[in-house]
């Protein structure tokens, strides 16, 4: 879809769906002794020694298929393949490569190939780095930055549609448990409060869905992962002695509480 070099691109409730990096036999390379295979990278978006900012952005279904060779490796980067280049590109070209995400979905699954790569393999003295926050990332090789990526799981999205607007859109599923809100609210690339989603469906104010599409108007609380557990309050909490706002309990203090020994209200 996109080929990055030395540039910058934003993107802000976009979706990226259904691209394909095509690896295929190239020339000779400067000279050298032996043809170079383009690689098939990024799917979605090559960042080469550029810089790349998505915020509230879907990349699903995005796809890389080449052969594996000496020169190219591997294909890799099935949503965002991201390279600091130091030796191949001439010393005037030669620049750091940044990804920035924030409140994204990668999604793309192809063949062994991860969702999103941070390649500084042959970086030298540049920087290749991705950062970021409240993003779900099926899957990454190559350093990233701590806190950008909340989850792995697989978001189960619904298939690419049209769910209102000017432009298809992934829906989430309808169960929060699967994929969930964030707590944090989501923002424009001005860093002020982001209003609507990619079909103009409003945004809440004190949450925000991840990618590209909103399911609601108002967000549930973060899934905690809370399961009964004695004595840790979680919001969903059906365990005994913890005051779990659920909570159905002895000798604790849930507000739904029917045990004995009490204070429950009911």
């Amino acid at each position: 879809a996109i080929f990055n070099f030395q540039g910058t691109v934003r993107a802000l409730n976009c979706t990226f769906a259904s691209n394909e990096a095509l690896g295929g036999s190239g020339s000779i390379w400067d000279g050298g002794p032996q043809p170079v295979s383009g690689g098939a990278h990024g799917g979605g978006i090559f960042n080469l020694n550029g810089h790349v900012v998505l915020r509230s952005t879907t990349l699903a279904g995005n796809t890389v298929n080449g052969a594996t060779t000496a020169s190219s490796g591997a294909p890799s980067g099935s949503d965002i393949y991201s390279k600091a280049e130091h030796a191949a590109v001439p010393e005037a070209l030669r620049g750091d490569a940044l990804v920035e995400l924030h409140h994204c979905v990668l999604a793309s699954s192809s063949g062994a190939a991860s969702s999103l790569v941070n390649d500084a393999a042959s970086a030298a003295t540049l920087v290749s780095s991705v950062i970021g926050a409240e993003n779900i990332v099926v899957s990454t090789t190559g350093n990233v930055a701590s806190g950008a990526v909340v989850s792995t799981t697989d978001p189960e999205l619904v298939a690419l549609a049209d769910n209102g607007g000017t432009t298809w859109t992934f829906a989430l599923p309808s169960s929060q448990t699967v994929t969930p809100a964030s707590a944090v609210p989501c923002e424009d690339l001005e860093g002020a409060a982001l209003q609507v989603d990619q079909r103009g469906v409003s945004r809440p104010s004190s949450c925000c869905d991840p990618g590209a599409y909103q399911r609601m108007a108002t967000c549930e609380p973060p899934i905690e992962g809370d399961a009964g557990v004695v004595a840790d309050g979680g919001p969903s909490d059906a365990g005994s002695l913890d005051a779990g706002a659920l909570d159905a309990g002895a000798v604790d203090a849930g507000s739904l509480d029917a045990g004995s020994l009490d204070a429950g209200s009911l």
